[in-house]
């Protein structure tokens, strides 16, 4: 178990000695006599704590300290020692980085209790770096490929914007993700980040679940309820699926983008917004728009910067690197220590991969999951495709239209999942679709509902 570090920062030596006694059986503690050597001390060791007189002979050295240990190590806990008639020093102190302060003279008990303070302080802000740093992984963009830092260089450009931005790309590519990225690299980075599936939304609920909800003001609202637009006031509201809104969603979505104010359902007062707005879609809006399906002035509104993502297939060399991302993942969650043979890399760069990463994800899980071996290899590998479907053989009707062939491949490509699916449901979530959505797709495919 880690002994924390303490240094003590105090021209009077008694006092350094008391606070080392009292303290030095649980902790590792340096005392120091100036300010010279308490900087000396703490910039060799780095220590979790530091505990320091306020004034020292030639004035206020111990802002000075502060000063100089949270320049370097913005989360160091320091704690002011200080005579009563200091208390307004003492506050400057805090709001210039100070954890805590206590006053002379005091007791070895109240020493120990500011100390655990501190550290439960400490374990806070790790654990909260810790989840960060997870975060940050579990939406990282992976990838060296042209296509992948092409993405990620646009995205630092528009991310510097606050224009709105259209992510446009097949399903399973990471979208979602994307948007992520731009709000992290943002001015809005410490606001909130909001996701609305708009596909998800029943038309009935779309004021509501937009714009908020008074008490009473309809069958079932028991409470006063802020909607998506006031809960992502001063960051980013992510409208994931917005090709799958119906139309009149679009025109009350389009009168809150346009003016930036809302009005909550069942009240009389506006509420101005200050929203960041991030849309995608998998859908091509402009024949949406051509079949009477999409409003060409929400279009305009939401497309302010055009990003898209590409297909698993126009990257593949991006594979390995995402096998490792994905295994990486798993072990954390798990005893995942497994290998992917050259082989069985070589038979998923080879994949089509029409359910894109997404897929690619939900193959490598599968084949963890039911492989026994330590060593994954390429049978491993077909067996876990598409359900036990090997490989595709490469070579294609050319006599047929690109959405006949389209159309061929998701017609049986649905069929195989929907065949290892217990549900509808289930099936929707293999794909990466909504369910209502695999419905059409069913039926505009002809595909029977068993």
């Amino acid at each position: 178990m880690k002994k924390y570090s303490i240094l003590v920062a105090d021209d009077q030596q008694n006092a350094c000695d008391g606070i080392k006694e009292a303290l030095q059986n649980r902790y590792a503690v340096d005392t120091a006599n100036s300010l010279q050597e308490a900087i000396n001390l703490w910039n060799e060791r780095q220590h979790d704590i530091v505990i320091t007189d306020l004034c020292m002979p030639t004035g206020t050295e111990g802002l000075d300290l502060l000063q100089h240990i949270k320049s370097r190590s913005p989360n160091a806990a320091v704690i002011l020692m200080t005579a009563y008639g200091d208390i307004d020093t003492a506050v400057k102190a805090m709001k210039l980085g100070a954890l805590d302060f206590f006053t002379k003279p005091f007791t070895a008990e109240e020493i120990e209790i500011k100390i655990e303070s501190a550290l439960r302080n400490l374990t806070l802000i790790a654990a909260n770096q810790n989840l960060c740093r997870t975060i940050d992984d579990d939406h990282a963009l992976i990838g060296g490929s042209a296509v992948m830092l092409d993405l990620k260089k646009r995205i630092t450009r528009v991310a510097q914007s606050d224009a709105s931005i259209l992510i446009t790309g097949p399903h399973g590519t990471g979208k979602e993700l994307v948007a992520w990225a731009i709000q992290r690299a943002s001015a809005r980075s410490d606001k909130p980040f909001i996701r609305v599936n708009c596909a998800a939304i029943a038309e009935t609920l779309i004021d509501a679940e937009l714009f908020g909800s008074e008490k009473g003001s309809y069958t079932g609202s028991s409470e006063r309820k802020p909607g998506k637009f006031q809960q992502a006031d001063r960051g980013t509201l992510f409208l994931d699926e917005v090709g799958d809104m119906s139309l009149a969603a679009q025109a009350k979505l389009l009168r809150a983008l346009e003016s930036g104010e809302i009005t909550p359902v069942g009240s009389i007062k506006t509420l101005l917004v200050d929203v960041r707005i991030i849309a995608a879609t998998n859908k091509n809006l402009k024949q949406l728009i051509a079949d009477k399906q999409f409003r060409e002035d929400l279009l305009y509104r939401l497309n302010g910067v055009l990003v898209e993502t590409k297909a698993l297939a126009d990257h593949t060399e991006d594979i390995p690197a995402l096998i490792t991302h994905f295994l990486k993942r798993m072990g954390r969650s798990g005893d995942v220590q497994k290998i992917f043979s050259k082989e069985a890399v070589e038979c998923l760069m080879n994949w089509s991969w029409p359910g894109n990463v997404r897929e690619l994800k939900n193959v490598i899980e599968r084949t963890v999951l039911f492989c026994e071996d330590g060593s994954i290899g390429a049978e491993d590998v077909k067996c876990n495709i598409s359900s036990g479907e090997t490989v595709p053989n490469q070579k294609t009707d050319t006599k047929k239209t690109l959405k006949d062939a389209r159309a061929d491949f998701e017609r049986e490509f649905i069929s195989i999942v929907l065949k290892e699916s217990k549900t509808i449901s289930e099936a929707a979530e293999k794909l990466g679709l909504q369910r209502s959505y695999l419905h059409q797709k069913m039926n505009e495919l002809g595909i029977a509902n068993t």
